[in-house]
């Protein structure tokens, strides 16, 4: 039998991980990562803000400029973390 694979926030553990890592990246409080908080916490691996502009605007689904929790975790989720 195949396993359908839940997505990450589905689960109790991994929604307080997610929680955590949302709060850990979201100086400001504001609920909401833009490019500067991401740029910052992807820092090291030698990104450009104009990277990280970009991937905002291909997972800010809801187009406020910003990614949500269920956006980065998308995000994440796509470069496999």
């Amino acid at each position: 039998m195949r396993r359908i694979r839940r997505h990450p926030s589905t689960t109790p553990y991994s929604g307080a991980v997610h929680d955590r890592a949302l709060k850990n990246i979201d100086k400001d409080s504001s609920g909401t990562i833009d490019a500067k908080e991401l740029l910052e916490a992807l820092g090291g691996t030698g990104i450009k803000e104009e990277q990280v502009q970009r991937f905002i605007e291909q997972y800010d689904k809801n187009k406020d400029g910003m990614l949500d929790l269920d956006e980065l975790m998308d995000f994440f989720e796509s470069i496999g973390l």
